[in-house]
């Protein structure tokens, strides 16, 4: 009877011991695929007596679900067939059971490395994102990977690797236009373990960026303002800043933009607080881009250099009723070699007087000229140039007035038989100048009794179909010439029957 008790007492006792649970394993590390994108779990066994483990998912409502068993105590990794770890951070828990069916309690939950990103368009930086990565035993820092290629049409291809503190959670990366960047962040370990997070890719603004801005033509108008444009390499650019001085390496001063038009790749600045006949003005540029990202570039194709341009200027030395003399500077601006003319603008017919050298003199005789004559002068590209342009610049104008000279008579004899003397009408001197003519004729009494509206035409002195009496008769006449000056006249004129 007392060997029985011993022996159950014995089975008993044993019975007890097998049935304690393992130890709960311990997780290393998760690390995600770069290619799969699923999650590799590895692990280390607390329990000798373990022969198999248990994997668990956490849900998004916090509840542990059993994803899949693992046989064999040495099997200590695993890797996820439906892992979503490319969009979210996922949490994972193995427990280990041994052959009696004993299970140890859940390991600590241990998350993958997850990382986020900002980018928008025309940003110059994609800001990077993760969490502290505490899970990982003995972490040294992390790693931040990432692979660059160009979409331009050049297709360089480059790979840069950053390395970061433990304590790092956040990092802004330069990006370029037109590129396509894959972004992969590791941890690691004193151990050589290295634990990766998902993998995304971004593609930058498509742009490309200028390589010159050139300012074309500096040229003044006949309203006396300069026109500034600007033409450079990219369709991406949005506008050009003006900036002016009025003094050669003076302080410049910002006027404007010079916008670009779409499908343009130039843009042009009018610039309406200028006096071109007094001062020159130099002009220098900055580019945007259509993410607003300034270039200061060389001013010219396939060089590094850069200039200010300024207006063609054209100079009184002295003005005259019989001449004009002018002098002129430069315009040296080109990418072809220049030529030089000096014109006349005279009542809006243009002609032009000789071809000229830059940086110097001459005289204009107008003696013959009447009404409103304007010199200027141009200078233009003897050849189309590279951008496949041919250029010309007007500078200012230098303008005087001469009214036409009008002779009135003083008496006609209408009707008296002799067929002389018998019409009225004034003599002139520069008619073709005159572009409207009102001459209005009065009796003593200050009747209205004839009017002449052309430049040709008379009075034969008739009023109502009869010939006016004899006396004097007062005459006012208003005219405008030139380019819309203003003249007048009166006096008196003595009818003789």
């Amino acid at each position: 009877m007392m060997r029985v008790f011993l022996l159950l007492c014995t089975l008993l006792l044993c019975g007890e011991v097998k049935s304690q649970d393992p130890d709960p394993p311990t997780i290393t590390h998760l690390s995600v695929d770069s290619l799969s994108q699923q999650v590799e779990i590895y692990w280390y066994n607390n329990a000798p007596e373990a022969v198999g483990y248990v994997i668990y998912f956490q849900d998004a409502a916090g509840l542990w679900i059993p994803l899949d068993t693992v046989y064999g105590q040495q099997n200590l990794s695993y890797i996820t067939q439906g892992s979503n770890s490319q969009f979210q951070q996922e949490t994972y828990s193995i427990v280990a059971f041994d052959a009696l069916g004993n299970s140890s309690s859940r390991s600590e939950a241990h998350s993958t490395l997850f990382m986020n990103y900002f980018y928008s368009l025309c940003d110059s930086v994609c800001e990077l994102m993760w969490d502290l990565y505490p899970e990982m035993l003995n972490q040294v820092g992390f790693k931040l990977i990432v692979h660059q290629k160009d979409l331009s049409g050049s297709g360089f291809e480059i790979v840069n690797e950053i390395l970061l503190s433990n304590l790092d959670t956040i990092y802004n990366y330069p990006v370029d236009y037109s590129s396509k960047y894959t972004f992969t962040l590791q941890a690691y370990n004193t151990l050589d373990s290295v634990s990766k997070s998902n993998r995304f890719a971004i593609t930058t603004t498509q742009v490309v960026p200028p390589t010159y801005a050139y300012i074309n033509k500096v040229n003044v108008d006949n309203d006396n303002f300069i026109e500034v444009s600007v033409i450079s390499d990219s369709y991406f650019v949005d506008y050009f800043e003006v900036y002016r001085s009025s003094f050669d390496g003076g302080f410049f001063q910002y006027i404007g933009d010079a916008n670009v038009l779409e499908n343009e790749k130039s843009g042009v600045l009018i610039d309406e607080m200028v006096f071109p006949n007094q001062n020159i003005y130099h002009y220098k540029v900055k580019t945007f881009d259509i993410c607003a990202r300034p270039y200061v570039l060389p001013s010219y194709p396939d060089t590094i250099e850069q200039f200010e341009a300024h207006q063609l200027k054209l100079s009184a030395l002295s003005l005259k009723p019989s001449e004009m003399q002018l002098s002129w500077i430069d315009y040296p601006f080109f990418l072809e070699k220049e030529s030089y003319s000096l014109w006349l603008d005279v009542n809006g017919d243009l002609e032009q007087i000789r071809s000229i050298i830059p940086n110097s003199y001459g005289l204009i005789d107008i003696s013959d000229k009447v009404g409103s004559i304007c010199a200027f002068a141009i200078s233009y590209e003897q050849q189309e140039n590279v951008l496949g342009l041919q250029d010309t610049v007007y500078s200012n104008r230098i303008c005087l007035t001469k009214e036409p000279t009008i002779f009135f008579p003083s008496a006609f004899t209408p009707s008296n038989g002799d067929i002389k003397n018998n019409t009225w009408k004034p003599l002139i001197v520069g008619l073709e100048s005159i572009s409207s003519f009102s001459l209005q004729i009065y009796n003593r009494w200050g009747v209205k009794i004839h009017e002449i509206t052309s430049p040709s035409g008379f009075w034969d002195g008739y009023y109502n179909g009869k010939v006016s009496e004899s006396g004097v008769y007062n005459f006012h006449l208003d005219f405008n010439f030139g380019s819309s000056e203003k003249g007048s006249r009166q006096g008196t004129i003595r009818l003789i029957r």
